[in-house]
């Protein structure tokens, strides 16, 4: 794998900052992700529950 933090192309401090972003980054884009796919299945339910109640 890469090993950039041993290798002295990066400070500790910035491999340390490069993880907590990156942690941060996906935890973001996994909750976002979670949030898009939840709202499209309530929309899908909601217009099943309208269809069936017609």
């Amino acid at each position: 794998m890469f090993h950039y933090c041993n290798d002295d192309v990066f400070l500790s401090e910035q491999c340390v900052a490069i993880g907590v972003f990156g942690s941060l980054f996906l935890g973001v884009a996994s909750f976002l992700t979670n949030v898009y796919f939840t709202r499209k299945e309530d929309k899908c339910k909601e217009a099943a529950h309208a269809k069936d109640t017609k």
